[in-house]
């Protein structure tokens, strides 16, 4: 991995002298965003804990809550979220439009993904989870409990939803993070090789005539 991050350092400097410092900083908010949603995800997954405003809730009744949105750690996932958001459309357009002026299939895969992460936020944040046998004081926190076969109903701000509909939504959420590092990391790899062989291959000027020699 370190020789991957010399061979992008070095190609990088030499194909985008112009822009190089706008390189780095678009990367290292990449990594300082991608890191935040990773934590913040990772404790979002085992310790969210259900919503006491919504234990008088009852299947098939109406039941209104004036939700205040997400509060501590979930609040931080959110805003690392949008600024994951942010940085896609932004950073990508720049990239696209003053570097390459192109559209990329990896920045087009990285907006819809992020997009879609975004999107998805507030439809896999739990407020009750409904297990067997258990009232809603009872449950734990987190999503693993999710994954069992004792699961009566999950309730979200969007009302109660069906079990097997929240865990695909879950998953996919989760996959948006792997999909971005995999895409982009065999991308960059891609790209790296590639410029490689057609530096390898560009003709030699000479000191002497300053003629070029394939």
């Amino acid at each position: 991995m370190k020789r991957r991050y010399r061979e992008f350092r070095d190609i990088g400097r030499a194909t985008f002298p112009r822009h190089q410092r706008g390189v780095d900083i678009l990367g290292v908010l990449s990594i300082v965003v991608l890191v935040g949603v990773s934590a913040t995800g990772a404790w979002q997954f085992f310790a969210h804990e259900l919503n006491p405003e919504w234990f008088g809730y009852m299947p098939g009744g109406t039941f209104s809550v004036n939700s205040k949105g997400p509060t501590g750690m979930a609040l931080a996932h959110r805003f690392f979220g949008d600024a994951a958001a942010i940085l896609a459309l932004m950073g990508g357009a720049w990239f696209c439009f003053q570097i390459v002026y192109r559209v990329p299939a990896v920045v087009v895969v990285i907006f819809c993904c992020t997009l879609f992460a975004v999107l998805t936020e507030a439809l896999v944040r739990f407020n009750l989870i409904k297990l067997q046998g258990l009232t809603f004081e009872e449950v734990g926190p987190g999503y693993p409990q999710v994954f069992g076969s004792d699961v009566d109903y999950v309730v979200t701000d969007a009302g109660q939803t069906n079990v097997g509909v929240f865990r695909l939504l879950i998953l996919s959420h989760i996959a948006t993070v792997p999909i971005l590092v995999g895409f982009g990391w065999v991308s960059i790899v891609r790209g790296i090789d590639r410029r490689t062989k057609e530096m390898a291959a560009a003709p030699k000027r000479t000191w002497m005539t300053g003629s070029e020699n394939s």
